[in-house]
């Protein structure tokens, strides 16, 4: 349990002591009220914004089964995964490259190959 204290207008206190909402009770009530009106205007706006997402959706994309748009989920996740590795070998290869720049003129064509054969066992 806490105490809170408040500051009112006297106008308002007069009014809410003759109405009998200052007890402890009541103000427990308004306020779990209030709480329970601000998640319920939540829950609204939320079914709002997926109604609108999902209007936007079957705009773009038309109506899918569940099974479609899994596959296009799916498809989605397979092209993120493949940018993910064409950026992993491409910073590898930039590896590979940035050491043969710096030890080509001191490597033979063997320790060369060496090189790139131990670079490319570490990935």
């Amino acid at each position: 349990m806490v105490m809170i204290t408040i500051q009112l207008p006297q106008a308002i206190e007069d009014k809410a002591r003759e109405l009998g909402i200052l007890t402890e009770e009541k103000i427990a009530r308004l306020i779990e009220a209030e709480i329970e009106r601000q998640r319920e205007e939540a829950i609204v706006e939320l079914r709002k914004t997926m109604a609108l997402l999902s209007a936007d959706f079957r705009t773009e994309y038309g109506h899918l089964s569940e099974e479609e748009a899994l596959a296009m989920i799916d498809q989605w996740i397979d092209e993120v995964a493949r940018k993910a590795l064409r950026d992993k070998a491409t910073e590898k290869t930039r590896q590979i490259l940035a050491k043969l720049d710096a030890l080509a003129p001191q490597m033979t064509e063997v320790e060369i190959g060496q090189a790139l054969q131990e670079v490319s066992t570490k990935a």
